[in-house]
């Protein structure tokens, strides 16, 4: 089921603070906290993702529609909460890459078929996604790849 956009004011503060808690292993597996400071604003951004790992590293996906990703278009130091701790990273964006990021899709979605909502795809009843749904979110997408810092 995708959360109304209207509804992320109210979610995404409720799974900072879980995170950030003795909980955080109900969802830690498959989220974390990313944050930054916005290079345009100066403000600190505070973001929950979903994740996985490519290699020894994670990285995370958004649409090319949400605007945080564009802090990163150039490598950028963050801070990451993940799996209960904190840790440095450089975050990197990757976008209009559909070669490297449809093998990253797929898997996010077989893992959480639930998110492939967030990217208008249909999923079929075998988990397959929608062939134009998914040529078109794979061009819309953008990939974060995180490189965690001793």
């Amino acid at each position: 089921m995708k959360v109304p956009d209207w509804l992320f004011g109210f979610v995404n503060p409720v799974m900072v603070t879980m995170l950030r808690s003795p909980l955080h292993p109900l969802v830690s597996s498959s989220i974390l906290i990313i944050e930054f400071t916005g290079i345009k604003s100066g403000k600190r951004r505070t973001v929950p993702v979903r994740y996985m790992y490519t290699g020894n590293q994670p990285c995370c996906t958004t649409s090319i529609h949400n605007g945080w990703w564009h802090n990163f278009k150039t490598p950028q130091k963050v801070e990451l909460t993940l799996a209960g701790k904190r840790m440095a990273a450089i975050a990197t964006a990757v976008s209009h890459d559909p070669d490297m990021l449809s093998p990253i899709l797929r898997e996010i979605w077989s893992r959480h078929p639930a998110d492939a909502a967030y990217m208008n795809v249909k999923l079929d009843k075998t988990g397959q996604p929608d062939p134009n749904d998914f040529d078109r979110a794979s061009d819309e997408a953008v990939l974060i790849n995180l490189e965690l810092r001793s």
